[in-house]
């Protein structure tokens, strides 16, 4: 269903318009995918695109993935009718968890008097390479 829409001799801003019309397009389709879903998985449908006659679901994870995919009958079926068009491919893509991570997450890192805790608790260990092990961290925490 994506037309490019930058062709020679084009003009930018009906480029623009068309991309928005498929953006707008795709919303109502995700919105009334997401209608026939139960509440709990619906939330986990992010977006769905059209193309001929294939249906594409992006979700969050593969667990969502696969209930997505159990319910592919009905989905198909009830999509086909909305849209007075056979969808007849139907397919769930999982999209990487780093899309949604706003910003990194910090290290965050013990206190002073944790590590001064841990150096305390380190000399009381017997095990040999246990006790090697925790200085090697607690020297690299200390940093």
């Amino acid at each position: 269903m994506f037309i490019h829409p930058l062709k020679k001799n084009a003009n930018t801003k009906d480029a623009l318009q068309r991309i928005q019309l498929n953006l707008d397009k795709q919303k109502v389709l995700t919105n009334h995918i997401k209608s026939l879903l139960p509440s709990g998985l619906a939330e986990h449908c992010l977006h769905v695109t059209l193309s001929d006659s294939k249906i594409t679901l992006y979700t969050d994870s593969s667990m969502w993935a696969s209930k997505l995919l159990y319910l592919r009958k009905s989905i198909l079926a009830q999509a086909a009718k909305k849209l007075e068009q056979p969808v007849t491919n139907f397919r769930v893509k999982v999209l990487a968890n780093d899309y949604f991570k706003s910003e990194p997450s910090k290290l965050l890192k013990p206190s002073t008097d944790t590590l001064n805790n841990m150096s305390e608790g380190c000399s009381t260990i017997k095990d040999g390479q246990l006790k090697d092990s925790l200085s090697r961290l607690i020297k690299t925490l200390k940093g």
